[in-house]
């Protein structure tokens, strides 16, 4: 008997990123909610895992040979997110210059979305697709909530599941896959402020290769939602 898609192992290409700052309108960051930079029309070819590494330190009991490592801090890595270049699109490099001028308040919550290889298809099963969305919504929002309380929760868990409904809408009218992911595991990151942009890969006028865009943000914390808990 075949094993069931569900219990497949989590590729590396199914994911997404959503912005989930709890914020409806803020005139002093980037002038609207959500950042466009997340829309679901954008997206990112790679973005490097988030790591939490814990600092020791060894202590030696009175009257004990033996010694034992207890944790004095948290520390969380930064994370890497890169895209090929458009033209029409801007917010990155407005995002660095914020933080650099100590303009408004830099720092944006997102989550990184883990998918399963099952999904619902939009044609076949519009109620399942939209519970899938309302679900990765509460991801979010729980995340965001334990940030920023209850309504901070509930804007970026409404944000995440319209965002991730108009990525499958869009992906139907154009053509192309309309199936609606399930959220398997989810990253959030949160305060997270860049710390590095590199807007280009390089040019070079003997090659035809896309050119694509880094941006490091430094979050402050990284919590992990995994989809049984």
């Amino acid at each position: 008997m075949s094993r069931h898609s569900v219990l497949d192992y989590l590729q590396e290409h199914r994911f997404w990123v959503a912005d989930a700052t709890p914020q409806l309108f803020d005139p002093d960051l980037l002038g609207a909610f959500p950042f466009w930079a997340l829309s679901p029309a954008l997206g990112f070819s790679k973005i490097t895992a988030p790591e939490i590494d814990l600092d020791t330190k060894i202590v030696q009991p009175g009257g004990d040979h033996r010694t034992i490592a207890v944790v004095k801090r948290a520390n969380t890595s930064a994370v890497t997110l890169s895209r090929g270049v458009v033209w029409y699109e801007s917010d990155l490099h407005r995002w660095v210059m914020r933080a650099a001028q100590g303009l408004g308040a830099p720092r944006r919550d997102l989550v990184i979305f883990s998918f399963m290889n099952a999904g619902m298809s939009l044609d076949q099963d519009p109620g399942e697709a939209v519970g899938i969305a309302l679900g990765a919504g509460a991801i979010a929002g729980l995340g965001s909530g334990m940030a920023g309380g209850a309504a901070a929760g509930a804007v970026s868990g409404a944000s995440t599941a319209a965002s991730l409904l108009a990525l499958a809408a869009l992906n139907q009218a154009t053509g192309d896959d309309s199936v609606l992911r399930i959220p398997a595991r989810a990253w959030y990151l949160e305060g997270c402020i860049p710390t590095r942009y590199v807007p280009m890969s390089g040019f070079d006028a003997s090659s035809a290769q896309i050119s694509i865009a880094d941006l490091t943000v430094q979050p402050m914390f990284v919590d992990e939602i995994s989809l049984l808990g």
